[in-house]
């Protein structure tokens, strides 16, 4: 048993990690969910600067909600049209609406004679026969066919504008209160940010309690195989919890939230805090049926899997860390708070770990039948692995080969809501929107006009008007410009004229046009598409959601349109909006994360270059380590999964947890080199003493991580089951590829037996 003024020193370190857990876990209590859609714009990018001085000057365009409700047939009837018109009155008593714009509602001013007056885009209490001729005039609408009404005429849609920046609060209070509609108005559909965000959140709590639930009774399960004792059981579950616990306290300490990065780092740390407590506890059982007494097996337990403990934490840490090279907030607080989360483990696992087991010393696990199934079964591992080094060969050349064919194929692109899946309620309402009406994705363009020339010079607006169309031949949807704008009051001035729904061909004409709306009633409609003092113009609309290389080859090919038909032009064309911003975190996500994998293979490197005092170590700690993260590659390219945010944080980490049974086993190595035993019984004698703690460490992670793959977010699927598969690639290679690699090619200095 332990002396007695261990168990005193125990007892205050278990009291002092109480105080302090119920400390951290009162702020962790009051953790808020985060889903602000501008976090993921790249910070300190000169593109964001520009989109927020562009929405400065114009509303911004995610402030709205789309609704939608569909007709049993034709939406010219007057009693579905009346539903409409109530579905109208009920949206503007919901809270934080500013404007609700309704088809039924919809009046434009028409001149006849001189005299002018406002006919509604809609007459649907006129009777039949106007509504018949509505629907003619409608059907030589572009503005309002795919817009206010569905291309197939199946639906109208109402845009609700709410408050800018809604809080969380208010997206929720706003989106319930749509929500409650449903029950009064069948066959309606709505989808906005307001929405969204909503949904994400919801859905992020949920997982929250989902992944803590199945990882813990997972953990137990696999914890009591693995030690088949109460303490193996609890000691390892409580470290993990304590370290989740005291994580989650400094997040809030640190005045940070949960998202939808962060809410998968608990089991995250669930996982990989349990690494470090198994190698322990296998160490410590170990040593003790090796015949040492509690007090001196727990000392050289930690002394001769301190190091390697220590080495693996900062290897993972580093993982994370490199994430901080992320140009999107919620990417480097993901990685930040869960590398203080590996610190805190380690910290847990020599401070709190060591207390338990003097206080309650676990029974050594008495081998069965001489060397035990383990030791039998790890040696006969070894022997085949030097029997068969031509087989071990080949399979990692195979490997390479696989992932160096699909890496090639990996792509980068992103959509809106492709992180969920498609029987998702969020997810359908977008793909509604998208097949009737002109999307939801919003298309930004800004026009900077050059001082000296005005918004409202007439060859400013007719080259507008030529950029307008070329947009919409490329796919944009509901384009709004002030072209359009003045095209439309011309078609109200010449009595509603189809053929006046043009630009006036003579110049004064135009100049009158344009002083006369913007000084009468239409000025307000106006100003969305024009900031005369800033020289700014604006043509916005909305588009499908078919991925970011396809937006952005549009974009280039309507510059390249401009540069070619305008090559003289002084006007400036520069894409901006939301979407655009989220889309080039794609391009700087690939060159950060290339440079955190360099830095965490570095890092590798040097540790084992460092521990051996041997390039080839290095470079076959390299190797081994490497295949894992480059097989996920492979996969991504073989079966067509883009590189993006989500997909693309997988490396670092994979990288960095992978690394972790390499160190052990070349620690272990070490130490048995320094004994003066020759490399062969070398590596047989660290295979069989680390080989049970790696594959049982691996089983774990494995588990842990494929609770993940529960989550209703496609990238959080991803990140558990690429994880998963790397950890299973990387087990297999540290036990058959290192010590075939390290026997064949590594030559141990003299000095190391001494």
């Amino acid at each position: 048993m332990f002396p007695s003024k261990w168990r005193r020193a125990a007892w205050a370190v278990i009291a002092v990690a109480g105080v302090w857990t119920a400390f951290a876990g009162y702020r962790a209590a009051q953790l808020v969910v985060n889903y602000d859609f501008e976090q993921f714009f790249p910070s300190d990018d000169p593109e964001t600067a520009y989109y927020r001085a562009f929405r400065d000057q114009f509303a911004t365009d995610n402030d709205f909600v789309l609704i939608a409700l569909e007709s049993d047939g034709t939406v010219y009837d007057a009693a579905y049209l009346g539903r409409v018109d109530a579905l109208t009155d009920r949206l503007l008593g919901c809270p934080h609406v500013v404007e609700v714009i309704s088809p039924t509602r919809i009046a434009e001013p028409l001149v006849f004679g001189g005299s002018v007056f406002k006919r509604p885009l809609l007459r649907w209490e006129s009777g039949p026969e106007a509504l018949r001729a509505d629907s003619i005039r409608i059907a030589r609408r572009p503005d309002i066919l795919g817009n206010a009404i569905a291309a197939d005429q199946t639906a109208c849609a109402i845009v609700v504008q709410h408050a800018p920046a809604l809080s969380a609060e208010g997206c929720d209070a706003l989106a319930a209160s749509i929500d409650s509609l449903r029950a009064d108005f069948p066959g309606l559909h709505a989808t906005g940010r307001a929405l969204a965000q909503r949904h994400y959140i919801g859905t992020l709590r949920n997982e929250l309690i989902l992944f803590v639930v199945v990882g813990l009774v997972l953990l137990t399960v696999l914890l009591y195989i693995a030690f088949r004792s109460w303490v193996g059981v609890v000691a390892p579950i409580g470290i993990v919890l304590l370290s989740a616990v005291w994580t989650l306290g400094i997040l809030h300490l640190a005045g940070g939230q949960i998202d939808i990065m962060t809410v998968v780092m608990p089991t995250l740390l669930f996982v990989v805090g349990v690494s470090d407590v198994v190698h322990i506890l296998a160490r410590f059982n170990d040593e003790q049926l090796d015949g040492h007494a509690p007090p001196e097996a727990l000392r050289r337990t930690y002394r001769e899997v301190g190091l390697a403990t220590f080495l693996t934490s900062a290897t993972t840490a580093i993982g994370f860390l490199t994430l901080l090279t992320a140009a999107i907030a919620p990417v480097r607080n993901f990685g930040l708070y869960t590398a203080i989360g590996v610190g805190v483990a380690y910290i847990c696992a020599f401070t709190v770990l060591p207390a338990i087991l003097v206080l309650f010393p676990p029974a050594p696990r008495a081998r069965s039948g001489g060397d035990g199934p383990w030791d039998a079964g790890l040696g006969k591992l070894f022997r085949w692995t030097f029997a068969h080094g031509r087989a071990i060969a080949i399979g990692t050349a195979v490997l390479t080969v696989f992932s160096v064919a699909g890496t090639l194929r990996v792509t980068t692109d992103t959509r809106l809501l492709e992180d969920l899946t498609e029987d998702d309620p969020l997810r359908k309402e977008f793909s509604y929107f998208e097949a009737h009406f002109a999307g939801v994705r919003p298309f930004e363009l800004a026009v900077e006009v050059p001082g000296g020339l005005s918004v409202f010079d007439p060859d400013v607006l007719r080259e507008t008007e030529a950029i307008a169309a070329r947009a919409e031949q490329l796919g944009a949807g509901a384009v709004m410009a002030p072209s359009r704008v003045l095209a439309l009051a011309n078609r109200w001035k010449n009595g509603d004229a189809p053929s006046a729904q043009r630009l006036p061909s003579d110049d004064e004409e135009l100049a009158r046009l344009a002083a006369s709306v913007n000084r009468g009633a239409g000025r307000d409609v106006l100003e969305r598409t024009v900031a005369p003092e800033a020289g700014l113009i604006r043509i916005a609309g909305r588009t499908t959601d078919d991925g970011a290389r396809a937006h952005a080859q549009r974009e280039a090919e309507l510059l390249a349109w401009h540069a070619t038909a305008y090559p003289r032009s002084a006007l400036r064309l520069h894409p901006t909006g939301t979407a655009r911003l989220i889309d080039l975190n794609n391009a700087d996500l690939t060159r950060n994360l290339t440079g955190g994998i360099l830095l965490s293979i570095a890092v590798i490197a040097l540790l084992a270059g460092a521990m051996f005092r041997s390039l080839t170590v290095a470079i076959i700690a390299v190797v081994v380590n490497v295949l894992p993260i480059a097989a996920i590659a492979g996969w991504m390219g073989f079966a067509d999964i883009d590189l993006k945010v989500s997909t693309g944080i997988v490396f670092c980490i994979a990288f960095g947890i992978a690394v972790d049974d390499t160190i052990h086993f070349l620690s272990r190595l070490r130490i048995e080199l320094t004994r003066g035993i020759a490399l062969p019984a070398a590596l047989r004698a660290t295979h069989r003493s680390t080989g049970k703690a790696i594959v049982l460490t691996s089983v774990i992670l494995c588990a842990g991580f494929s609770v993940l793959t529960l989550s209703d977010f496609a990238g959080t699927v991803f990140l558990g089951a690429s994880i998963a598969g790397s950890l299973a690639v990387a087990v297999a290679l540290d036990l058959l590829l290192l010590p075939w690699l390290l026997l064949k090619f590594y030559r141990p200095r003299r000095t190391s037996a001494a």
